[in-house]
């Protein structure tokens, strides 16, 4: 890396390469382009003295096939231009600034600070930047900001990608853009619609404040388009879309490979229909659209969705891979599953993953919300913790028909207005691992730990049930309407769990198997350990039944059927 330092007119500018042109005017600018030649020999640096607005006869400056164009910003030290920022490229109304068909570099290289801005006059209509197939935009350092695009098809208010697009340095900034829609098929990708490769390798990027009237209000990832997020400490933050706030993806792939990045602050409350406030990640017949957060420290949070999945909505055919330790998936709200909607692959394979003080605003699925497909737990001491659902069921985990199976971590601290503090199952709920414990757990009606009307296994070992209340059934167990609960694991204990009908378990009408553990020290007005209200309800083993304190009756346990 060096610095060019020119005197010019008494004058001192600094970038950081020669320029083969400088420029003050469209007309410069674009015979400059004409003269940059073809093929080999590095790129052709042209530098901008002002700001330039691209002018009749030109209405998108074009980089053609097979050129390599650089443009930097030329800044004059002795009148503050540098901490003013970049120069700016500016386009004309209701057209594309740039088009690039050959390579197109913003700024010199990822080290130095002499980018531009590609934007257009505030009112006007226009793309920022348009990648045809084969071409190249190389972001160093810059803005792309201020631009509109209305289209009946696609969108890519910032840029529309079909090549290839590297955002290189470090701190640039792709904000304030929109992409509406004049028919339903248009309006997606505020800040940028991919279909070919778009990666971010520099550190502190911002994608942030962009809109789109449909999907990804961010980043639209479209059909095998893919989208890699490898520098550390990149934020897509404060973008709304009606799908996909942050970042929508249409079989396409979205990797997060960096360390401490953010998805925050994103919006699908466009309607009343918004999914996915952070990300939107769906496939279809058969082809697995792919979010993958690989980086560890990762945070999707302060994400908003009026219908479904504040932090992430993973639907049909969409795998969610959690490879990184210590993603946080917190204080992100929806109508149903505050944290996570899944209806696809949900897996948390990384450490010390935690799902916390997120919030089902309307229905069920404080921290998760599995509808359908599968979510597994396979990270050591991963926590889903403190969220809540305020009207309805599963303050921390409600499975409605697809299967969570847990290996590792615990459900803690969770509340449900209504049944399900912890987990509300209709749907297949395993515990596969040792050592897992569901505590501390509020439902106000049924369930404070678990409420199962489904299949609910404990197969590990030492596994702990505690602390749970319910205001009326079932402190730590409620087993309802065919549920079946059943306890294979050595040494599992239901314990200091409260509720008014069955402290440690009440089952109503289900099936309740423990081949070993105990039930002890919980509390209830009527059955402090059982409540077994005509289901079935089987022991084995060394199973112990203990010390459970009835304020009316049955303290140990209440039987109206089979025992």
């Amino acid at each position: 890396m060096f610095f060019l330092f020119i005197f010019n007119s008494g004058s001192l500018f600094a970038i950081g390469v020669t320029p083969d042109r400088e420029v003050s005017t469209s007309a410069e600018l674009v015979d400059a382009i004409a003269d940059a030649p073809v093929g080999g020999g590095g790129s052709f640096v042209i530098a901008l003295k002002n700001d330039i607005q691209i002018a009749s006869p030109t209405t998108t400056l074009t980089i053609p096939a097979g050129k390599d164009i650089m443009l930097v910003s030329v800044y004059d030290e002795s009148v503050g231009v540098e901490a003013a920022g970049f120069w700016k490229l500016v386009g004309s109304s209701d057209y594309d600034t740039i088009t690039v068909s050959g390579v197109l570099r913003l700024g010199s290289s990822a080290e130095v600070n002499d980018g531009i801005i590609v934007t257009h006059v505030g009112g006007q209509t226009g793309r920022g930047v348009t990648i045809n197939s084969g071409g190249t935009l190389i972001m160093n350092s810059g803005e792309i900001s201020g631009n509109t695009i209305t289209v009946s098809s696609g969108g890519g208010g910032g840029v529309y990608n079909q090549g290839s697009f590297v955002v290189a340095g470090d701190n640039c900034v792709i904000t304030n853009n929109t992409a509406t829609s004049s028919s339903s098929g248009g309006g997606r990708g505020g800040g940028v619609y991919n279909r070919g490769s778009f990666d971010v390798l520099g550190d502190n990027v911002v994608i942030a404040n962009n809109t789109a009237s449909s999907d990804g209000g961010g980043v639209y990832i479209w059909l095998g388009g893919s989208f890699v997020v490898a520098g550390d400490n990149v934020v897509i933050a404060n973008n709304t879309a009606l799908y996909g706030g942050g970042v929508f993806l249409d079989y396409g792939t979205f990797v997060v490979s960096g360390d401490d990045c953010m998805i925050v602050n994103n919006r699908a409350t466009v309607s009343s229909l918004g999914r996915g406030g952070g990300v939107y990640n769906q496939g279809s017949f058969g082809v697995a659209g792919s979010f993958v957060v690989a980086g560890d420290n990762v945070v999707i949070a302060n994400n908003t969705a009026s219908s479904y999945g504040g932090g992430v909505y993973n639907w049909d055919y969409g795998v969610f891979d959690v490879l990184g330790n210590s993603l946080v998936i917190a204080n992100n709200t929806a109508n149903n599953g505050g944290g996570v909607y899944n209806r696809g692959v949900f897996e948390m394979a990384g450490d010390n993953v935690v799902i916390a003080n997120n919030t089902a605003a309307l229905y069920g699925g404080g921290g998760m919300y599995i509808a359908d497909g599968t979510a597994t737990v396979s990270g050591y001491n991963c926590v889903i913790a403190n969220n809540t659902a305020i009207r309805y069921d599963g303050g921390g985990v409600y499975v409605e028909s697809g299967s969570f199976t847990m290996f590792s971590g615990e459900i803690t601290n969770n509340i449900a207005a209504r049944d399900g503090g912890g987990v509300y199952t209709s749907g297949s709920f395993e515990i596969a691992g040792d050592n897992i414990v569901i505590a501390n757990n509020t439902a106000r009606t049924d369930g404070g730990g678990v409420f199962n009307r489904g299949s609910f296994v404990v197969s590990g070992n030492n596994c702990v049930i505690a602390g749970n209340t319910a205001g009326d059934n079932g402190g730590g167990v409620y087993n309802y309407d065919d549920g079946e609960f059943v306890v294979l694991g050595d040494n599992c204990v239901i314990v200091l769990n409260t509720a008014n009908w069955g402290g440690g378990v009440n089952n109503e009408d289900g099936t309740v198997e423990m081949s070993g553990g105990m039930i002890a020290n919980n509390t209830a007005a009527h059955g402090g350990g059982v409540f077994n209200w005509y289901g079935v309800f089987e022991v084995s083993g060394d199973m112990v039944i203990a010390n459970n304190t009835a304020s009316s009756y049955g303290g140990g346990c209440i039987q109206y059927a089979v025992f």
